[in-house]
């Protein structure tokens, strides 16, 4: 059929009445129309007006206007008053043409072919951030301690293309980083650091500027060089100690202990003394990542300063024994209790929860409606359970998507209400559940709300303050800053409030530790 001639247009007087169309009153005949430049000719081979095409008649591409024709069993051409739409006809695997988009209302959207998921080598080529690098080159020193994870693992960001650590994946945290650092420089720095408290009193401003110039890598590689080469017997921490005192010593103790012995110091706060800290236990084991607790549980057995009661507030005691599970295992262990503190404490310390990944939404469903399910018809012990065994076996991410669902499938309770219905209001747990929850689902209002309860009011709460300035500021302290100034700070940002809340050596430093000198 490819080499016939065009199509001859035929009055067929019985089939007119059919092919009329009413347009603004009047009668109108539609006539086929010629085929477009380079498109096959047509051929009306019967009598109700069927087109034969010299191709075999493919599927028309996905985002072409329909044809229509005036007969009811044939698709209807439709015009535009004053102006005729011409049809076309595309060939199959062949883009549409321009002029094919628009339609009688408008223009049709382009509809663009699904690229599909990005592959597992995309955004490996991004550039470093200026503190990955310095973390880098100062982890590759083998720094003294317990290491922390470069930044992007443990500390904050991704730890690889398709998880993350922290709840969020725009973690992003602030602090000095010191240029063109080396162990000369290192080395250096702990000499400068020597000569500023050796004799008598100390030289707090030329501490604060060389403990504020370095991010928290270089800082421990300087604390190396000071043992190694500067003092090996006494040791920098214990320097510090015995020069400065208060909220000082603690944040400058704080600055150059890694982040496992900072969590290990503040879980030996936590337990010492009669009972325990249940709120500074709950924060540090609820809100640190695996990566973190193995850091933690390996600074409580092997580091000296633990041994020695450096830099903690009170005696140990009997913990330096045993490792920090124990410890924990039988402080929170209470003769009249069901177990489920101790449970979930040191369920948290012994067993990795899953990475950080998009949700399974299926997943989340199903746990919303168990959850909703045991709290309308099992016993609270069952509930208690239940509630324990999503909460350690469910990733921050997937608890994150639950809190948001849980709303919606129980239509009474949100997810920290139904916690409450469960296990009170008061109890060790709730409060444990809830501080995971508030953490995975607003992270950076977490931390914020912290930040301004330690300086709202009369007088400072140094010890919350300062420890929410060293374990976040190079995790998440960029995020938490911005959220402060949105939301908790009074119209002011966290600088203004530092500036009014503290003076001296001690507000420099911390300025220097969120970014803002």
């Amino acid at each position: 059929m490819g080499g016939q001639p065009p199509m001859q247009y035929v009055q067929q007087p019985q089939y007119a009445p059919q092919q009329q169309q009413v347009m603004g009153g009047q009668p109108q005949v539609v006539y086929a129309q010629p085929p477009q430049y380079g498109q096959p000719p047509v051929q009306y081979a019967q009598q109700n007006a069927q087109p034969m095409y010299a191709q075999p008649q493919q599927p028309m591409q996905y985002g072409q206007p329909q044809v229509q024709y005036a007969q009811q069993q044939q698709p209807p051409v439709q015009y535009v008053q004053g102006q005729q739409a011409q049809p076309q006809y595309v060939q199959y695997g062949q883009p549409p043409p321009q002029s094919a988009a628009a339609g009688p209302g408008g223009v049709y959207p382009q509809v663009q072919k699904n690229a599909g998921p990005p592959p597992p080598s995309y955004a490996t080529h991004k550039a470093k951030t200026m503190y990955e690098i310095a973390d880098e080159k100062a982890n590759s020193y083998g720094g003294g301690g317990a290491a922390v994870p470069a930044a992007g693992a443990a500390a904050g960001g991704q730890a690889s293309n398709n998880t993350w650590t922290q709840p969020r994946q725009d973690a992003k945290g602030t602090g000095p980083v010191l240029q063109n650092f080396n162990d000369q420089v290192a080395l250096q720095n702990a000499q400068a650091l020597y000569k500023a408290m050796k004799g008598v009193g100390a030289n707090k401003t030329k501490m604060s500027q060389i403990t504020g110039s370095m991010n928290a890598a270089q800082r421990r590689e300087v604390r190396r060089q000071f043992e190694t080469q500067v003092d090996p017997k006494k040791g920098l921490l214990r320097w510090l100690k015995s020069e400065l005192s208060g909220s000082m010593e603690k944040l400058f103790c704080g600055c150059y202990e890694s982040a496992g012995e900072y969590d290990a110091r503040l879980i030996l706060n936590a337990l010492a003394g009669a009972g325990y800290n249940s709120e500074l236990l709950i924060e540090v084991i609820c809100t640190r990542s695996w990566p973190q607790l193995c850091e933690l549980r390996k600074a409580w057995v092997d580091c000296q300063y633990i041994k020695h009661n450096e830099c903690t507030d009170r005696s140990p005691g009997k913990y330096l024994t045993g490792g920090v599970v124990k410890a924990v295992e039988d402080e929170t262990k209470k003769i009249l209790s069901s177990g489920h503190f101790q449970s979930l404490m040191c369920t948290l310390l012994t067993q990795q929860r899953p990475p950080n990944a998009t949700p399974d939404a299926q997943q989340v469903m199903q746990d919303a409606e168990t959850l909703n399910r045991y709290i309308k018809q099992e016993k609270k012990s069952a509930q208690k359970e239940k509630f324990i065994e999503i909460y350690t076996q469910r990733s921050w991410a997937h608890l994150a998507a639950l809190s948001e669902k849980f709303s919606d499938v129980s239509k009474k309770y949100t997810l920290l209400a139904a916690i409450k219905h469960s296990f009170g209001d008061g109890s060790d747990t709730s409060q444990a559940l809830r501080c995971i929850t508030q953490f995975v689902s607003q992270p950076y209002d977490f931390w914020a709300e912290k930040l301004r309860k330690s300086m709202k009011g009369l007088g400072t709460n140094d010890d919350l303050l300062i420890r929410v300035v060293i374990t976040r500021a190079e995790v998440d302290m960029q995020n938490i800053k911005t959220v402060f100034g949105q939301r908790y700070g009074d119209g002011e940002t966290l600088k203004k409030w530092i500036k009014d809340d503290i003076s001296g050596h001690y507000q420099r430093l911390l300025l220097d530790l969120t970014g803002y000198e």
